[in-house]
């Protein structure tokens, strides 16, 4: 027998429907269904509106009286509940014995998702105890480490031939997919080794040993260290939300901030529950604990010096800002590690993934909310770099070309060509790139190196020559004067010193820059993307209207929509550009190292 209930299912394509998900089923009277397990039909509903083929989860029992299994079967995302789901599951064994014709089961189990259930009729088909599969596994990665360098792995048994098996790793929310092949010999060597498999998994599983009988729950992943952490971080949560007092300073609570998975590996839930232990901690003003329960939650090193300082709110606003924006731009981004406080004010982002924020800053929180949006923007830019400044050059122009012979002739080429305000020789060609590679300087300056100097009758003086018009508008603080670049073919043309590079920008650009609350997103497209990063994130910043609509959908579509939720700061009022006077005073601690060239 089988037991179907109709279930409403919301398609992504946004289409509504109707569709019967089972509640039980029984395979001796279903054969058929254990084959559509095997052949990954079994709950594959098609959308009316789109065609789509989507998995539904839904919980349901799965009893086959002659091979004497019961499994419950729960969805993927509830692993977590194992405990609990295991004492569920052997509170019914009597019951269970019904279904087993009298006998009790050889295998009562809890499985998380499809996979996992065909895996268990896998091993049944090939005569294998789904024990021995899971230790088996430890020997694929032991085999295969790489397959660990990425977080949530999934790895199941697929096929069991005469002479191997077949496992299939991949990663959560990942199309990649891995195929290794153990021989079966091998396999089977090991499990007949007497005693071994399980002395070996009774070492091997400390607290959580893989052969005892309550463990309903039979799977590799149980030996990681973060399913008990994640039990306390549950009980403590709960503990926290009927009002008890909680110590957050005992050895158990910090030993769960050390197990616990970290950002992107965290489930929603398990965000929660951070989420309710970290307003507890803001609360009784425990500044360490709210930084320990900060680094779980995104993955990212917090200075001591943000829970020791006599700011009660600074972590919380931290935490609240990365909270509404993407999490994909914060959590797993291998190029944002660290949120340091330093002396004086401004931020700083370094290359190897640290930002710096001046403790200043915390005087005024929307300017601290500021500069540290505008850093994260430099973290997501390194993430997305080949994607990022491909995106810039198309749509706003942005061009850094360099400083060799190649790059001096695209730039005068994309400024009309060597030709376009007279003759100019072979030799005077390489004249004025060398008084151009001078006047770059060395780099890491705000200033201009040495200035081109030729004869009265040189074409370097020519009214309208085009270099040298670009050279005398690049002043000091070259960003601070945009407004002078020199301009021709609706591109704008300058010398960035910071770098000692020629860079292009487009006209338009330029005027976009105009009415940004900071000029210094012209100092380089580093610079104006982590401009544009922080007002189209920041809701509350009248000046977000002035991001233009292409940009805000490649943004949303590209990078994440920002997160309705605003961070509870006070509304913003518009604020003017900064004169060059009020840039200059600040760029030394905004500004963003350079890259290698």
């Amino acid at each position: 027998m089988a037991v179907f209930r109709p279930i409403q299912v919301q398609c992504p394509c946004g289409q509504a429907f109707t569709a019967d998900a089972a509640r039980s089923v029984n395979i001796r009277r279903n054969p058929a269904v254990r084959q559509d397990i095997l052949a990954g039909r079994f709950q594959q509903l098609m959308c009316p509106g789109c065609g789509g083929s989507r998995s539904v989860e839904r919980p349901f029992y799965y009893s086959d009286p002659d091979r004497r299994a019961v499994f419950l079967v729960l969805p993927r995302g509830e692993r977590l509940n194992h405990s609990r789901d295991g004492r569920r599951i052997s509170q019914q064994e009597s019951a269970c014995r019904t279904i087993t014709l009298g006998k009790a089961p050889r295998q009562m189990r809890v499985v998380y998702g499809l996979d996992e259930l065909r895996e268990k009729l896998v091993a049944q088909d090939a005569g294998m105890d789904d024990r021995h599969v899971e230790m088996l596994k430890l020997f694929v990665l032991h085999d295969h480490p790489f397959l660990l360098r990425t977080a949530r792995l999934q790895l199941v048994l697929a096929e069991a031939g005469p002479t191997h098996l077949n496992f299939v790793a991949y990663h959560h929310n990942q199309l990649r997919r891995y195929a290794i092949r153990v021989s079966r010999f091998s396999a089977e060597s090991f499990v007949a080794a007497p005693g071994a498999p399980k002395a070996w998994a009774d070492a091997a599983g400390h607290q959580e040993p893989l052969f005892a009988p309550e463990r309903r729950w039979v799977n590799f992943r149980r030996w990681t260290t973060r399913y008990p952490a994640l039990d306390a971080l549950r009980d403590m949560a709960a503990s926290v939300s009927k009002g008890e007092a909680l110590d957050l300073q005992s050895p158990a609570f910090v030993r769960m901030c050390e197990l616990l998975p970290r950002g992107a590996n965290l489930s929603g839930t398990a965000k929660g529950r951070l989420q309710t232990l970290f307003d507890y901690a803001k609360r009784v003003g425990d500044g360490a604990a709210q930084d320990r329960l900060f680094e779980v939650r995104y993955g990212i090193e917090l200075d001591d010096e943000w829970s020791t300082n006599q700011d009660a709110e600074d972590i919380d606003t931290i935490w609240k800002l990365l909270r509404n924006v993407p999490p994909s731009n914060i959590e797993g981004n291998t190029h944002l590690k660290e949120i340091e406080a330093i002396e004086g004010g401004g931020g700083l982002y370094q290359w190897s993934g640290v930002i710096q924020i001046g403790s200043d800053e915390l005087r005024d929180k929307e300017r601290f909310e500021d500069v540290l949006r505008h850093e994260v923007g430099h973290a997501v830019h390194a993430q997305r770099a080949a994607q990022i400044d491909a995106w810039l050059a198309d749509e706003f122009g942005w061009q850094r070309l360099g400083r060799t012979q190649e790059a001096i002739d695209a730039w005068v080429d994309v400024m009309g060509g060597w030709e376009a305000w007279g003759p100019v020789s072979a030799s005077q060609r390489v004249q004025i790139s060398n008084a151009l590679v001078e006047a770059l300087g060395q780099g890491a300056s705000w200033k201009p190196g040495r200035q081109p100097r030729f004869a009265a009758n040189h074409p370097w003086n020519r009214p309208n020559f085009g270099p040298r018009l670009a050279v005398e508008g690049s002043h000091e603080d070259w960003y601070a004067s945009f407004g002078q670049w020199q301009r021709a073919n609706g591109l704008a043309f300058f010398l960035n010193y910071w770098y000692a590079e020629l860079f292009v920008v487009k006209e338009s650009t330029l005027d976009l820059i105009a009415q940004m609350p900071d000029a210094y997103a012209a100092m380089s497209h580093f610079e104006f993307f982590a401009e544009l990063y922080a007002l189209h994130y920041d809701l509350d910043d009248p000046a977000r209207t002035i991001v233009p609509k292409r940009a805000a959908k490649w943004m949303d579509q590209n990078l994440g929509k920002p997160k309705a939720a605003p961070t509870a700061l006070p509304a913003k009022t518009a604020k003017a550009s900064k004169s060059a006077t009020a840039v200059k005073a600040t760029k030394a601690t905004k500004l963003t190292k350079p890259r290698a060239p």
